[in-house]
């Protein structure tokens, strides 16, 4: 009787452990189908938001290319009016291109012949100054010397012993040897740089002496004329009455000049 009851009880518990086990994989069933479903809707959820990423990308690709299309077609425009202003303004900014280098070419020109008309002026200035202090001083020479003109300078420089007077004696000899320079701001204007000393004139040759009592006479010039900026040349002369002129014959024949200026008045030699 015990037996029994026994193996009673380790039936009992042999159902209850089984019954046990059968529900505990029951169970662990139904959640595994819980955990798969659960498993395909998460990769259902990632295909979808993978699909609304593409989609929000392509979005923004097609708003951006509609933009840049946009953006190249207000260029073409552009481009386009820029093309049709140039058509018109072209003529027009080429005549006025061409109308300041012109202008421009007339500035300069005129600038040049501004420095050519000082520098002339200078030039005319300087001779004339100089050669009328060395025919002062051939005057004084002269009266020195009984009113007869020596017929060079070295023979200006030897009657210029005769000169009573010291301090006139010095000025002759003075005047004889120095050189008067243009000043450096005229040199800087003109871009020309000019000298004149008694190196610069010649006498005029005659086939007599001359004398402070004849009628005026050119009897000193300068050696080589000075070409003008309007293409004239001129030559400064010293006459024995003390004057100095400028010549400026229309043909540039100086000769005719100075034969008529000396006409009746002594053979030229």
């Amino acid at each position: 009787m015990k037996t029994f009851w026994v193996c009673l009880i380790i039936i009992g518990v042999a159902f209850g452990f089984g019954w046990s086990r059968h529900h505990q994989i029951v169970e662990l069933r139904r959640q595994n189908a819980e955990l798969r479903v659960s498993a395909d809707e998460i990769l259902r959820y990632k295909s979808e938001s993978a699909e609304l990423d593409r989609t929000a990308v392509d979005t923004n690709e097609l708003k951006r290319f509609r933009a840049e299309r946009l953006e190249l077609m207000n260029l073409r425009s552009e481009i386009g009016r820029l093309r049709q202003a140039a058509k018109v303004e072209l003529p027009k900014i080429k005549q006025e291109v061409e109308s300041t280098v012109a202008q421009t070419a007339q500035v300069q020109q005129r600038a040049s012949d501004l420095r050519a008309e000082r520098a002339a002026k200078q030039s005319s200035r300087l001779t004339a100054g100089h050669l009328s202090s060395l025919v002062d001083c051939l005057r004084i020479v002269a009266r020195a010397n009984g009113g007869r003109f020596p017929g060079s300078f070295a023979e200006a420089e030897a009657m210029s012993s005769a000169v009573p007077r010291k301090i006139e004696r010095e000025h002759v000899r003075h005047i004889f040897s120095w050189t008067n320079h243009s000043r450096p701001t005229e040199t800087e204007l003109t871009g020309i740089s000019f000298s004149v000393s008694a190196r610069s004139f010649e006498f005029m040759p005659f086939d007599r002496l001359l004398n402070t009592e004849d009628p005026p006479l050119p009897f000193l010039r300068e050696i080589t004329p000075r070409q003008l900026p309007n293409g004239s040349f001129a030559r400064y002369y010293g006459f024995t009455d003390g004057r100095v002129e400028e010549a400026i014959p229309r043909d540039g024949n100086f000769s005719d000049w100075e034969r008529e200026q000396s006409r009746g008045e002594g053979t030229r030699r």
